[in-house]
């Protein structure tokens, strides 16, 4: 005798067929989502982890082997380019790295402040207004110059300028012949002069800034030279 199909037998059926199909998904994993609204939540310690076709690991956000919340983010093949680490207890920093490995950028972890690396040069300047460069022109002539290549869109720079008594005169820094920042230089005076401008030029290009000076009246000379300069954002 044939089973007799009745609507509960059915909706029985179906809802195993469901319980299956979802048996089914879930052993397979996820292939493929989209989230249009609200976002990815991980909850109580759980990761985020990335591995590509060949095993390796390409990024993990998430606690390490001792609990801690790390990051770690792989080129191809392995070596890593941004990472977290500890430099001891609490002491946490992040590391950006070339392809030997080496740390380029990174976080100073035990004072919690700036960098550590990379090592920046200090700006210097002279205090002694025999061997500063001067000038007795009555027109402009470069006593400083800055060459280097453009990372940020302005300059700050502190100068050095200062005249002998009964002289005073004038100041510019440029760029490839365009003025800048200008300013005067007073009677028998020693002083500092701050300049902040825009440089034009695209990221990396060679950039030229010449800090020139002039005598404007009297017959002694004027002095105008970097202190200080360094690139700022804007």
């Amino acid at each position: 005798m044939g089973l007799e199909l009745h609507p509960s037998n059915i909706v029985d059926r179906i809802k195993r067929l469901e319980q299956r199909v979802t048996e089914v998904y879930k052993k397979v994993g996820l292939s493929s989502a989209v989230i249009r609204k609200g976002g990815l939540t991980l909850l109580d310690d759980a990761f985020f982890r990335m591995v590509d076709d060949n095993g390796v690991e390409i990024m993990y956000f998430g606690p390490d082997s001792e609990g801690r919340q790390v990051a770690l983010l792989r080129r191809e093949g392995g070596a890593p380019v941004l990472y977290t680490y500890f430099a001891g207890p609490g002491q946490q920093y992040w590391a950006l790295t070339d392809g030997a490995q080496n740390q380029v950028v990174a976080d100073d972890a035990f004072s919690g402040q700036g960098l550590a690396r990379p090592y920046l040069p200090l700006p210097h300047g002279q205090t002694d207004w025999n061997v500063m460069p001067k000038t007795t022109s009555g027109s402009f002539v470069t006593l400083d110059e800055v060459r280097y290549y453009k990372q940020h869109p302005r300059v700050n720079m502190t100068l050095r300028v200062g005249a002998t008594v009964g002289t005073t005169g004038e100041w510019r820094v440029q760029q490839d012949g365009v003025t800048l920042a200008s300013g005067a230089i007073a009677n028998g005076v020693l002083t500092i002069a701050y300049a902040t401008f825009a440089v034009t030029g695209s990221h990396m290009a060679p950039l030229n800034l010449d800090v020139q000076g002039r005598v404007a009246s009297g017959a002694g000379s004027i002095t105008a030279h970097i202190r200080e300069a360094g690139g700022i954002q804007s």
